[in-house]
């Protein structure tokens, strides 16, 4: 994703890799999945206006759209806007004004990344298929599920959508247990895991 730099690279928390296909698995399980997908640091922390456009990069002023785009210092210049054409829906792409907010502003940055990070995978080792999937406990998953939902509908193009999914820890857990007697055992591992959470 052109991720150099000593900041840190998107952090995949598992990569599943099949013949035909590559999936990101971004896991929420408490505190985390309460809180739910982390936006762009850029805007967080002042650098970006937070808008995708001219004149939105407050620290280097820049005249990129997204200073993501630019080098700055040891940081490379990423590529999610680059590798992101033709997969999300043209309305992304478009330029903004200050009173707009960049798609990738709060919670749909996570998730594009590790999105992107499954397609680029896919592409590189020449597998037909990639996708996204997003897991929590039902009983923390209210707002992840929204985010991830939104993410598909209004960012993803049409031929994708299907690429992205939630999954409950407790629908993943009773999979996991009809894989015999080493799926049981982490079964009842989760299942000990989920009883916890008040």
């Amino acid at each position: 994703l052109g991720e150099g730099g000593p900041q840190q690279p998107t952090s995949i928390d598992v990569f599943c890799a099949s013949p035909s296909a590559a999936v990101c698995v971004e896991s929420k399980f408490d505190r985390d999945a309460k809180d739910g997908l982390a936006g762009c640091s850029q805007a967080r922390e002042g650098h970006c206006l937070g808008y995708y456009g001219p004149g939105s990069d407050a620290k280097t002023h820049g005249s990129d759209w997204c200073r993501l785009n630019a080098d700055d210092g040891s940081r490379t210049a990423r590529s999610y806007w680059k590798l992101a054409a033709g997969f999300f829906e043209t309305e992304v792409f478009s330029q903004q004004q200050p009173t707009d907010e960049c798609p990738f502003k709060g919670p749909n940055f996570q998730l594009m990344r590790n999105f992107l990070f499954a397609e680029e995978s896919a592409l590189r080792s020449g597998r037909p298929w990639f996708g996204l999937l997003v897991i929590a406990p039902e009983r923390r998953a209210e707002l992840v599920k929204k985010q991830v939902a939104a993410f598909r509908e209004r960012v993803v193009a049409a031929p994708y959508k299907d690429r992205v999914a939630f999954v409950s820890y407790e629908t993943y857990t009773e999979a996991v247990a009809a894989q015999g007697a080493d799926g049981a055992a982490l079964a009842d591992f989760l299942r000990r895991r989920l009883q916890l959470l008040v």
